[in-house]
């Protein structure tokens, strides 16, 4: 019986067989014992590759149907506006997957529920993934049940990838890997989680959606937080199609009397793709599509097979930060249009062939004493713009900020790249410290707002092109910010004022010399004002003093140890009625 069973393994002859000594036999054996374990590891091997289940068939749905445990067919097409409902913490195994047909156009819907006891939401496991356009598969409020969750409120907006409004400072899941529920707000429940493993491609044309409820404008409301969608392509497959992926936090309503508040966005994340289409993306995964009273925006990352670490994208419009930490893992660039925070009391760090893009809207904060650091070989860039919409003569405006707060730090490493807009505003006051000395270049291109208090460290060589400008915060009744800045070479460009603190001195009637009644005063007497005179002649550093309908003037010193090519203009003088002083 043994010998018979290695004929068929080993295609060994039985008559050969018999002839073999005992000590050969067993040699063989154990010859065929490693082949047959090859060969089982290379067939495990090879079911691991494709997925679904051959003898149970292809099925398709009509009409509603629910799975409530975990299935595994060939081929699954849901359509005639059929929806399937699918239990939380099941998995779905299958070769392919339509939701939905064309010619003619049919859709289909699949409700992905949460499990709140286990917090898990469902896998589809599938070779390829067909969602048209009209079709969708949610999550759609299945994630914790109205204040439940880890960030769930009783007050405010659900929290999970950041803050919701008004509800607690909880983060938790995975960036890349997300697979949490969404955290319920006060009156509605968060987003559940999906997980699609696919073989060979996606094409996605319709959506596929884990985000928050949204409420009625009543007030008082708070909605629950995003949910998770992670779409995984376990051997580089393809991602194609114009639909969108998206785990909003609920609506926030700024128009209702007492206003409804939002939860925070969740998580998102398409990772080991092989090829991707230029139409082929995310939607927004801001804390709400409403205008106010928003929580923070979710994250959003995007790894294809040749990337180590991918791409992670905070967008949308938001009134919280979304906090990135130093303990977050590290990627290949980083893509913000939305409020967030840095560091969080650690050092943040961006390593060599690495970028960071401020965009347009975006509000970078460097929080609680920590260091932003641009290692050589890194990029940081600040894209902020402006347009004019169609019939409008108003510009619109879309800056990227970055807010250099107290006892923080962001330093550009030497070899580097430091690039900024004209619409790209760098405001570094109090103790915060803006460290640029480890660059040969550098060029403000856009605003930088600073005082004597907080620490700029310099390039080498520093210009202000047009458009260009350094100034400082404006002060009302006390001497609280004004220039002091150090330089080896300086070049202001033409065209425009390359330093400006008009109007910033003491505001209106304030200051020594200032006056309701008339102008300030300052070297000299105000027109029919205060006829008080103060400061240094040779070295100048005081505001200049309001008068009856204007500030005056801000205060400029500018300490160079090398060049200064000035073909625009340093200026501090007062608004209407005020004085000022330059050094």
């Amino acid at each position: 019986m043994i010998l018979s069973r290695l004929k068929t393994k080993a295609n060994i002859p039985v008559s050969l067989s018999l002839k073999l000594s005992r000590w050969s036999v067993l040699g063989i054996v154990a010859l065929i014992s490693l082949q047959a374990t090859a060969s089982a590891l290379l067939w495990y091997a090879q079911q691991a590759k494709a997925y679904g289940c051959v003898g149970n068939g292809d099925i398709t749905i009509t009409t509603n149907t629910t799975w409530n445990t975990s299935m595994c067919y060939n081929d699954v097409t849901i359509k005639n506006n059929a929806t399937l409902t699918i239990a939380g913490n099941t998995i779905q195994e299958m070769t392919n997957l339509n939701v939905g047909t064309t010619g003619p156009r049919s859709d289909g819907f699949i409700i992905i529920q949460g499990d709140a006891q286990t917090g898990k939401g469902v896998e589809i496991r599938a070779n390829n993934v067909v969602v048209q356009s009209g079709s969708i598969i949610s999550a759609d409020g299945q994630g914790y049940a109205a204040q439940q969750g880890p960030g769930g409120s009783a007050t405010g907006g659900g929290s999970y990838a950041a803050a919701g409004y008004g509800g607690p400072n909880v983060v938790y899941g995975s960036l890349v890997a997300p697979i949490s529920l969404g955290s319920g707000g006060k009156t509605t429940a968060g987003g559940g989680a999906i997980k699609i493993s696919i073989v060979g491609s996606l094409t996605l044309d319709g959506f596929i959606s884990a985000s928050g409820i949204d409420p009625s404008c009543v007030p008082g409301q708070a909605t629950g937080s995003g949910g998770s969608v992670w779409v995984d392509f376990t051997a580089a497959g393809s991602w194609a199609g114009s639909g969108y992926i998206q785990a909003n936090g609920g609506t926030a309503y700024e128009s209702c009397s007492a206003g409804v508040v939002g939860g925070s966005g969740g998580r998102i994340s398409v990772t080991g793709y092989g090829t991707r289409s230029a139409s082929a993306g995310v939607g927004n995964n801001a804390g709400d599509f409403g205008a106010g009273f928003t929580g923070a925006a979710g994250t959003i990352v995007e790894k294809s097979s040749s990337q180590s670490q991918g791409t992670l994208k905070i967008h949308g419009d938001s009134t919280l930060p979304t906090k990135l930490f130093a303990s977050d893992p590290v990627f290949n660039a980083y893509s913000i249009s939305a409020r967030v925070s840095v560091g969080n009391g650690g050092d943040f760090v961006l390593p060599t062939a690495t970028t960071f893009d401020a965009g347009e809207d975006s509000f970078i904060t460097i929080a609680d004493s920590s260091n932003f650091t641009v290692q050589s070989g890194a990029t940081f860039s600040m894209t902020g713009r402006r347009y004019s919409p169609p019939a409008n003569p108003n510009y619109i405006y879309h800056r990227a900020q970055l807010d250099i707060s107290d006892s923080n730090t962001f330093t550009m490493q030497g070899g580097s790249v430091f690039s900024m807009t004209t619409y790209s505003i760098i405001n570094n006051l109090g103790t915060g410290v803006f460290d640029t000395s480890g660059l040969a270049t550098l060029s403000i291109t856009g605003t930088l707002n600073t005082n004597h208090a907080a620490t700029n460290r310099f390039a080498t060589d520093v210009t202000v092109p047009y458009g260009g400008l350094i100034t400082h915060p404006a002060n009302t009744t006390t001497k609280q910010n004004w220039l002091d800045l150090s330089f080896t070479n300086l070049t202001l460009d033409s065209g425009n004022f390359a330093i400006d603190v008009n109007g910033k001195g003491y505001a209106a009637g304030q200051g020594p010399g200032g006056s309701n009644t008339g102008g300030g005063s300052y070297a000299a007497a105000g027109g029919n004002g205060s006829e008080v005179v103060y400061g240094s002649m040779t070295a100048p550093t005081d505001l200049g003093s309001g008068g009856a309908a204007g500030s005056g003037g801000g205060a400029v010193k500018i300490t160079i140890a090398g060049n200064l090519v000035n073909n625009s203009t340093i200026t501090a003088s007062g608004s209407t009625g005020g004085n000022n002083c330059t050094n």
